[in-house]
């Protein structure tokens, strides 16, 4: 709301009295040539609860936020590798960066999902992974380990482990991928 309501800062001194479609379309447009349809979507809410709340007090007869267009709804173009970029990153495999966005590449994880695999969900010998977030079909599904990152993941896997004074593996970290102290890492 806060965000929503800096859009509105020029129409801020104005009298609800006086406020129509017009004084909040062109705070939208404001808004649509910097940001996503989404957060327009924020300060037409913010215009309706405003626009109920002077309707409440006899301020205002009409809800002016549905007569409000927002832009088209536009899918953001992803920069995606291209294959001498990922040949390059390959090259340069003795690089943990360069691991990790290979990982990337290859299981479909954002950044958050590959730093918040646990051990517990890899599966060395099915050669899979379970993780995801964000969205339903997102949510705990399996990701084969592919050939080209299976060496990252076993080693990162490998490293969770120590073994004790009787010669037991002993898990050590949670996380696939650790900070220095061995605690999940950040994104």
């Amino acid at each position: 709301y806060k965000t929503a309501w800096r859009y509105l800062q020029p129409i801020a001194k104005m009298k609800v009295r006086e406020l129509r479609t017009v004084h909040f379309q062109d705070c939208i447009d404001e808004c649509a040539q910097q940001f996503s349809r989404a957060q327009c979507e924020k300060i037409r809410q913010l215009v309706s609860q405003l626009c109920k709340k002077a309707m409440e007090y006899d301020l205002l007869n009409k809800n002016y936020a549905q007569f409000l267009v927002l832009p088209k709804d536009t899918a953001k173009e992803r920069d995606i590798f291209t294959a001498e970029e990922i040949e390059l990153l390959k090259q340069h495999a003795d690089d943990e960066r360069a691991r990790i966005v290979l990982t990337l590449i290859y299981t479909g994880f954002r950044p958050n999902e590959l730093f918040s695999l646990e051990i517990a969900n890899v599966d060395l010998r099915k050669r899979t992974l379970r993780g995801g977030s964000k969205t339903k079909a997102g949510m705990d599904r399996t990701i084969p380990i592919l050939p080209v990152i299976y060496p990252f993941i076993e080693a990162w896997y490998n490293a969770a482990f120590v073994k004790d004074e009787s010669g037991e593996l002993k898990q050590v970290h949670r996380y696939l991928l650790t900070n220095q102290n061995g605690g999940k890492s950040d994104v």
